[in-house]
């Protein structure tokens, strides 16, 4: 879950070089967002709009993601 609505990019420093993630999704919205995983975490690029006021929930896909 973002705090707030995700304007851009999402930066999640606690999935770097945590497992392998194939997929991130915004509940509710069709089709996969762009992103890259990294040694500094996973970024996702976020469309503009696709969420409310309150925040978006990510729906993110991957092996030995714990």
């Amino acid at each position: 879950m973002t705090l707030g609505q995700p304007q851009g990019m999402v930066h999640i420093k606690s999935l770097a070089a945590r497992g392998t993630v194939h997929r991130v999704e915004i509940l509710g919205m069709p089709g996969p967002l762009t992103f890259q995983q990294d040694a500094d975490g996973l970024h996702v690029t976020v469309p503009p709009g696709p969420s409310h006021a309150y925040g978006a929930a990510l729906k993110i896909d991957g092996e030995a993601i714990v």
